[in-house]
């Protein structure tokens, strides 16, 4: 996929969100309440993968494994 298509697709889909979230300004309403639960998931998707490589990755499956590897036993 070429870089410029990919740039582009990403600024029509944050444009349509801005819009979605300005539509608040006429009354609570399907866009603004989609846009809200993109935003929410997305960031709720990002703290999970966050959460994972810093702390549950590194402070309890490396070393969990370098343990078995190094005493041949699990």
């Amino acid at each position: 996929m070429d870089t410029s298509l990919v740039d582009l697709t990403g600024t029509l889909v944050a444009a349509i969100l801005t819009l979605f979230v300005f539509s608040y300004l006429l009354g609570d309403n399907v866009l603004y309440r989609l846009a809200e639960h993109l935003f929410v998931g997305a960031t709720v998707g990002y703290i999970t993968v966050v959460v994972f490589h810093t702390v549950i990755s590194s402070k309890l499956l490396i070393p969990l494994v370098a343990h078995c590897y190094l005493a041949s036993r699990c």
